[in-house]
């Protein structure tokens, strides 16, 4: 419910309601929340525990800034992000608000890129439930962790 304004509990259902709204050609209505959307993740971190993913490359996209979200995208996987499955229920494959991406050459790149690094971590699972030895993933995710608690007070400061 966007009603009483888009926070960060509902951002991701304002930015679908905003494609809703453009799909049926109301893009008055669409192009304020996805203002207001932009806002309340220009205050978020992108990935991890309450992270936006790529909401800002949905935004774009369907803004029509195709060269501006996959540039977001880019940065996205840089800073960590994988896949949409932890942040709305989808695939990237499956996200109907960058459908105008796909056929860009900088997003099959990018694609394959993230293919890659989801095919790498099915592989270490893999190998970590056969050894019954996950101490290796655990280790590197409280490293990551650690990491990104380090990153955030210095961006805090």
């Amino acid at each position: 419910d966007t009603a009483a304004g888009v926070d960060r509990k509902n951002f991701r259902s304002a930015i679908l309601l905003a494609y809703t709204y453009q799909q049926t050609g109301n893009t008055g209505r669409a192009e304020r929340l996805l203002d207001d959307a932009e806002r309340v993740i220009s205050q978020m971190h992108r990935v991890g525990n309450g992270g936006y993913g790529i909401s800002d490359v949905n935004i774009l996209a369907l803004r029509g800034r195709n060269d501006a979200a996959l540039d977001a995208l880019r940065e996205a996987i840089d800073e960590g992000f994988v896949s949409l499955i932890s942040f709305d229920m989808w695939t990237l494959d499956q996200n109907p608000m960058i459908d105008a991406l796909r056929e860009d050459e900088r997003y099959k790149a990018m694609k394959l890129e993230l293919d890659r690094k989801i095919e790498v971590m099915r592989d270490n699972v893999e190998r970590a439930e056969e050894s019954d030895d996950w101490s290796e993933l655990l280790n590197r995710v409280r490293g990551e962790e650690l990491t990104a608690s380090l990153r955030l007070r210095i961006a805090s400061r």
